[in-house]
């Protein structure tokens, strides 16, 4: 839970505050290494 948190919700918070994300829109989530995700807006 801890994980998913830091990795996928708190970016995923940040690009909705910062209006990077908007209804309708889906996110992609891509492992990046190990540890690491990248989220892209599609």
């Amino acid at each position: 839970r801890r994980t998913l948190l830091e990795r996928i919700e708190e970016p995923l918070s940040g690009l909705i505050i910062d209006g990077k994300l908007h209804s309708g829109e889906r996110v992609i989530v891509e492992p990046d290494g190990e540890k690491e995700v990248i989220l892209r807006v599609a």
